[in-house]
């Protein structure tokens, strides 16, 4: 904990008047760019270190500053007021000038801030892990030590350092080492393409000690580990975008994730508490803990460096008493705090009291202090048993806890180093000295019993300002470390059962042929992130979750595998929680989370997107607490400590510095029945890794900072220059936009949308088909969806340009006509101009890829059964003639040309079989048409039957052009499936000869409430006119300046209706229709779900055996199942009899025997025949 001195507090900037909270800022450089409003900035742009005040005594009223400070400022922030209006009003407007540029088919000399950013703390966590995660790691895993039976040595296993390299190709290899410029670097699109993983050698150092000597020390290869993309040991670091797409990447590679199998793994950031700080909460299981335990408590979650967090929470007892709870090994332990006090500290207990009771007032602090005197009398208990020093509260603690933590520790520990091993490694891991432990107790205690006292509010979990990130690094680090000691723990196995055995003497060698076996380490850790789950059985392990930890980081569009990068995670377990309190929205993730990038049904508010402007601090820089430190060196002389209430600043390490007096205390108020206080007074210095922080302007010195999710609650922002208030306002938004996501921000006016709508288009835009990449083509996933027709959208948000989505267009600028003009639009329908589907609206292509592995065709693995298949390869058979459909199809190597379509029944490949000694021609079994887009030779090649081609992998491209049951969504939210191809000479048509392209029901505006699209489609045909794009940024219109005016405005300019209204012909009479109809350009969505993909006709087939319906699964020939909505469907049309026979006489309908006279149900048994009960006594 550090204390502030009161002149230190005052030199970092003036108290100002009586009764006001001293604002204390971290400055940053401001550039007044016209741009600095909107554009991001780099981590170099803003420090991170912020400082938080909390004081008990202020109310929002005293918040604001007094009258004359306000009357000598008020000109100098209405100056600063005007700059940031004109600041705002020099923000660029949407364009498509980016399309016409040269930058367009360049790649940057840079990496774009908005990529850099996405990766950034995914990247650093990582690094960080490589730079002190790993060694602290390693320095804080116990040693195994372990005796052999029955008179053997004792033998202990440490670890001493460990060290990960570069990928490269091990010597020996074809090609490697064979000159000097053979080829050894390993490049993140070689593992994509040959589905293997993107690894790096990781050495450990380990001593070996027999019986308290060093036997031997030696450096140990633990196989190859998975290495993150982009990180310091990724050959991609540094490089710029042009070099990134010479090594066959994306210019726009984010990275930070892993390569498994081929596939991008990424790490999910999960939600945690904030590491470090006391919590005041209420839990009603902990009442449940034991007897006399209550709800209240206080949580503390310690956090080392090596990112290893453990759970502290100190329990109010029913009694007025108080216990800590620590878990060593995952059991729980709970101890009476003062036996916690008295092994920490030799004070006198008079010393101790003075430590707990200091800085409470006079007023409040009596039954306090008689409490903490009451705790310490009852240490004493009788002269014979009672804990009077600290030597007798660890030999105590050492005595009862040994028979349930002594397999864990060395047996070589008496009671005091036992129990003083056990605090150290379970009582607050993060401050390494009794001393500083001492003081976190007692400030958990002050804490504490202000709660129970109702001098401090309750805080809760489920808000953000207590809230910090797991990220990649910390999880990857944590298994790391458990996999490394599960490796000693192995090879203590290994000894133990090698000396059971009566395997030989137990000596140095045969200590070192264990620690010799190949360790599994790699293995382990490539098979946790490819499935997500933390390895089980593992006591050093301690995560929020253990399944789940890593998901695949799809392509299905830029969008989606984007997002992925700022998803956020509350964990598993709320998942099946009932409470819905953990997925609310709180006030105070304003700017931190987005509110509307959830999705819907379960995962809702439980897997959450950050802000545009949020970012996580990975820095390990505390920097700002040295200059406090140093600061109360050189103001301490002479200063004299102040007794009264105090404002406590507490950081990481838990430092004192002084006290920051409580001025303006009224006790007079505090002394109402039913009176609840507010917040813990303190001071909080945050400089932890980990934590969320967002961007903001500062007014006082126009610059850019970061304010954290603690701090945000005592400032007034601003969410515009225009609503700052003088006086009160200190801070003000950096754009109206900070509160959404980056995907959140390309909704198109989503203020004028219902806000599930906003939900739905954030979900709708990562299952749009658009450009989920570049490199299309030489990209070897199992699936990817292209927009082959795309436009660059006329009506748009200026973070479409600010983030450059025009080099990932994901949509088509359709002529939409709002019109009843058939039954085929009903409820969510839409209809099609044929001829525009005819000429390429909305066409896409399905990108394909398969691994053809000859061994894995053979039924057996590379490394099994080997000698039987010599000559295994891709071959064609020579005896076969020109015209023959094998040597059309495919090449001399049996395999596939590029540009040959497929159909079904088509030669796929081919390969020479030694068993049977035969060439065997594999068929395409797709029922749709492809064609062979690439085709990519992963093993062999060099000549020679050992160097023979037996790995290939066959990319194919599927056209797929819109057809009736696909779905189509606006970005509005507004989902609908083409109903009808119509033709064209039956479309309606305006009195310019103009058609649409797509007729919307207008039935699907009013029940939606997306008043968005209508502004959109007059918005559309507006920019199209005038060749120009407009505004779509969210706030930008009002009450006084209402869109549809502005639009309508330049509609009537253009010579149309304002109303975006026009005058259409009937296509069966030629007659113009009574009523006008609205009309305008709309930039629709192409979504992936399409009927190819879906649709499943069978007449027979296998069914379930209970509700003997087909079996679910396209793949697995399952068949349509009629349930409610069928059901329903098949209803209004009359057919009640075809209903009865599906759901009755076909799938429910059951023939039972039944007595007539009793009812009993006769069961006929196979070899006994007819049976019932006793009461049978009728006929059947």
């Amino acid at each position: 904990m550090v204390r502030i001195p009161l002149n230190a507090a005052r030199s970092i900037q003036g108290w100002g008047a009586k009764g006001v909270r001293p604002r204390i800022v971290v400055k940053a450089l401001w550039s007044a760019h016209s741009e600095s409003l909107s554009k991001p900035t780099g981590r170099s742009g803003a420090r991170s270190n912020r400082v938080t005040v909390i004081r008990s005594s202020v109310n929002r009223g005293d918040m604001g500053i007094s009258r004359l400070h306000v009357e000598e400022r008020m000109q100098e922030e209405e100056e600063e007021e005007e700059k940031g209006k004109k600041l705002a009003m020099q923000m660029p407007l949407p364009n498509q000038k980016y399309l016409n540029s040269r930058r367009f088919r360049t790649p940057p000399n840079v990496t774009r801030e908005f990529i850099d950013r996405l990766g950034r703390p995914h990247i650093q966590s990582f690094d960080d892990m490589i730079r002190i995660g790993l060694r602290e790691a390693v320095l804080s895993t116990p040693p195994v030590e372990f005796k052999v039976p029955p008179n053997g040595p004792t033998i202990g296993l440490h670890l001493d350092a460990a060290s990960l390299g570069y990928p490269e190709v091990a010597n020996g290899n074809v090609g490697v080492g064979t000159g000097a410029v053979a080829k050894k670097k390993v490049l993140p699109a070689e593992c994509r393409i040959s589905g293997k993983t993107y690894t790096a050698p990781l050495h450990v150092s380990l001593r070996v000690v027999i019986d308290g000597e060093e036997a031997a020390s030696l450096t140990q290869a633990c196989g190859n580990v998975p290495v993150m993309v982009r990180s310091s040991r990724c050959h991609l670091a540094g490089l710029s975008p042009a070099q990134l797409v010479r090594v066959g990447e994306e210019e726009n590679e984010i990275g930070g994730y892993f390569i498994v199998n081929g596939h991008e793994k990424l790490i999910r950031m999960l939600v945690a508490t904030r590491r470090n700080y006391p919590l005041a909460l209420r839990r009603p299981t902990w009442a449940s803990r034991g007897k006399d335990f209550s709800d209240m408590g206080v949580l503390v979650r310690s956090v080392t460096e090596d990112q290893s967090s453990y759970n502290n929470v100190l329990h109010f007892l029913k009694d007025g008493s108080a216990k800590m709870m620590f878990a060593f090994r995952r059991e729980m332990f709970f101890i009476k705090v003062g036996v916690i006090l008295r092994a920490l500290t030799s004070r006198s207990d008079q010393a101790i009291h003075d430590a707990l009771v200091r800085g409470k007032p006079k007023s409040g602090s009596l039954p306090f202090s008689r409490r903490m005197l009451v705790m310490l009398r009852e240490l004493h208990g009788s002269q014979d048993d009672g804990v009077h020093t600290q030597l007798d509260a660890l030999k105590m603690l050492g005595n009862r806890l040994r028979p349930r933590v002594q397999q864990h520790l060395s047996p070589d520990l008496d009671d005091v180093s036992l129990a003083r091993a056990l605090l150290q490694r379970s009582l607050l891991p993060h401050l390494r000295t009794p001393e500083l432990k001492f003081r976190m107790v007692v400030l958990m205690m002050q804490k504490l019993y202000a709660l129970a006292s109702n001098e401090s509010s309750v805080e809760d979990t489920d808000s953000v300002y207590s809230w910090e990130v797991f990220l990649g690094g910390d999880i990857y680090v944590q298994v790391l470390k458990e996999t490394m000691h599960r490796m000693l723990r192995v090879i203590r196995t290994t000894v133990l059962t090698k000396a059971e055995r009566g395997g030989g003497p137990v000596d140095k060698a045969a200590v070192l042929a264990a620690v010799k076996t190949r360790p599994r380490v790699g293995d382990m850790m490539e098979l946790f992130l490819a499935t997500g789950n933390a390895p089980a059985g593992g006591d050093m392990l301690v995560l929020p979750q253990m399944t789940g930890l890593s998901v695949v980081a799809e392509s299905i569009s830029w969008a989606r595998y984007t997002s992925h990068f700022e998803a956020l995670h509350r964990g598993s377990f709320f998942v099946s929680v009932r409470s819905t309190d953990v997925r609310k929205l709180t006030p105070d993730a304003w700017g931190f989370v987005c509110p509307v990038h959830t999705p819907d049904g379960t995962p809702c508010g439980l897997l959450n997107h950050l802000a545009k402007d949020c970012v996580v601090v990975c820095d390990r820089a505390p920097d700002f607490v040295h200059q406090l430190r140093a600061h109360k060196e050189r103001t301490s002389s002479g200063g004299q400590k102040t007794s009264s209430n105090a404002a406590g600043l507490v950081i990481s390490k838990f430092t004192e510095i002084g006290f920051i007096p409580d001025v303006d205390r009224d006790s007079s108020n505090r002394e109402m029945a039913g009176y609840v206080g507010g917040q813990f007074p303190g001071v909080f210095i945050f400089t932890g890794m980990n934590r969320l922080m967002r961007k903001v302007v500062n007014l006082s010195t126009m610059s850019e900072e970061l304010v954290g999710a603690l701090e945000q609650m005592y400032l007034h922002i601003a969410c515009s220059p225009q609503e700052v208030v003088p006086g009160m306002t200190t801070h003000v938004e950096v754009s109206a936009t900070s509160l959404m996501s980056s995907l959140a921000c390309l909704i198109p006016l989503p203020d004028c949308n219902q806000s599930p709508r906003n939900m739905y288009q954030c979900q709708m835009a990562k299952q749009t088909m658009g450009t989920p990449f570049h490199d299309i083509r030489r990209r070897p996933s199992c699936k990817l969806y292209r927009l082959d027709t795309p436009n660059s959208p006329l009506f748009r948000t200026r973070a479409y340009d600010q983030w450059q989505m025009d080099d990932y267009p994901a949509g088509t600028n359709a002529i939409v006509a709002v019109i009843a003009y058939s039954s085929y639009d009903m409820e969510d329908a839409m209809i099609i101009n044929k001829a525009s589907m005819e000429r390429g609206l909305a066409h896409g292509s399905l990108f394909k890829s398969e691994l053809v592995d000859l061994y894995v065709l053979a039924g057996m693995t590379r490394y099994q059964g080997r000698g039987d298949c010599v000559g295994l390869r891709f071959a064609r058979c020579p005896d076969l003639g020109p015209e023959d459909p094998v040597t059309r199809a495919l090449d001399v190597d049996g395999l596939p040309r590029v540009g040959l379509r497929l159909d079904k029944n088509t030669p796929y490949f081919s390969y020479y079989s030694p068993i049977g000694d035969k060439y065997v021609v594999k068929l395409f079994r797709k029922a749709e048409e492809a064609v062979v887009n690439r085709v990519w030779i992963l093993s062999g090649g060099g000549g020679g039957a050992e160097c023979a081609v037996t790995r290939v992998r066959i990319s194919v491209s599927i056209r797929r052009r819109p057809v009736v049951g696909d779905k189509f969504a606006t970005r509005s939210g507004q989902k609908g499936i083409c109903s009808m191809l119509w033709p064209t000479e039956d479309i309606p048509f305006a009195e310019s000869g103009m058609m649409p392209d797509i007729l919307f029901n207008p039935h699907g505006l009013p029940s939606r409430m997306t008043m968005a699209q209508m502004i959109e489609v007059m918005a559309g045909k507006a920019a199209a006119l005038h060749g120009t794009a407009l505004d779509a940024t969210p706030f930008e219109f009002d009450e006084d300046r209402p869109a549809h005016e502005y639009m309508g405005n330049l509609l009537a300019k253009a010579g149309f209706n304002r109303m975006g209204t026009e005058v259409m012909m009937c296509p069966v009479t030629g007659k113009p229709f009574e009523s006008v109809i609205f009309m305008g350009v709309v930039h629709y969505q192409r979504l992936r779900h399409m009927v190819l993909d879906k649709w499943q006709v069978r007449s027979t087939g296998p069914m379930n055996l209970m509700m003997r319906q087909p079996i679910k699964g396209r793949k697995r020939g399952g068949g349509v199942r009629v349930g409610e909505m069928e059901r329903d469907a098949v209803l209004s049309a009359g057919c009640m009899s075809l209903m009865m026979d599906r759901l009755l006489d076909n799938s429910d309908g059951y023939r039972e025997f039944v007595c007539l006279t009793c009812g009993t149900l006769v069961v006929f048994k196979k070899g006994v025949g007819l049976s019932s009960s006793s009461s049978f006594d009728g006929d059947i």
